[in-house]
């Protein structure tokens, strides 16, 4: 599946911050001799996260599962008008979520046996990864499949505590004037 360049901005950056709270932990450690407080909530939390993939490749599979659906509530009388609700959807989505899930219509029917037609989207890992760096930078945020929502509440849960400022102005000061030794040579990073 071929994926749009803010989407792939936006994992990197993800990525990015998650591998600056690992160093910004070993670095206070290193400094200090103490262990950062929450790092027992990040490792808990990238725990959690490890199980929604196991490859880079595997953010971009789209499944059949069950636990990766998520369907709207509304039914539809005929697969056309489900159709449509599709395309509208995708139209008001940015690129990056259309991309990323598979939308199909769901037949089922209702509590008197009538067939009825409800839109649902298939989502990848890469679709809540995206999902969850839209609620970061602005509050967006979308419904995600049963698969994802144990590590959404672990990403909100870390979030609030703290993930958004990991950084320690001493740490950075330390870095920025060299002072940290890398065997012989101490001129810094």
């Amino acid at each position: 599946m071929s994926m749009c360049m803010d989407c792939q901005i936006s994992i990197i950056i993800i990525s990015l911050v998650l591998v600056s709270i690992c160093c910004i932990i070993w670095l206070f450690k290193e400094f200090t001799g103490l262990d950062y407080v929450s790092s027992e909530k990040v490792e808990w939390f990238l725990q959690k996260f490890e199980l929604i993939a196991g490859s880079r490749e595997d953010l971009y599979h789209v499944t059949d599962a069950m636990n990766t659906l998520v369907m709207d509530r509304k039914a539809y009388e005929s697969s056309s008008d489900a159709r449509d609700a599709i395309n509208e959807k995708m139209a008001t989505l940015r690129p990056e979520l259309s991309q990323l899930g598979k939308y199909e219509v769901i037949t089922g029917k209702n509590w008197s046996g009538e067939r009825e037609y409800y839109v649902g989207c298939y989502q990848t890992p890469a679709f809540f990864m995206q999902s969850l760096a839209d609620w970061s930078a602005d509050g967006t945020l979308q419904e995600v499949a049963a698969k994802y929502e144990n590590v959404r509440k672990a990403f909100v849960a870390t979030y609030l505590n703290g993930m958004e400022h990991p950084q320690w102005t001493e740490t950075y000061y330390l870095i920025a004037n060299g002072m940290y030794e890398y065997g012989d040579d101490t001129s810094g990073l």
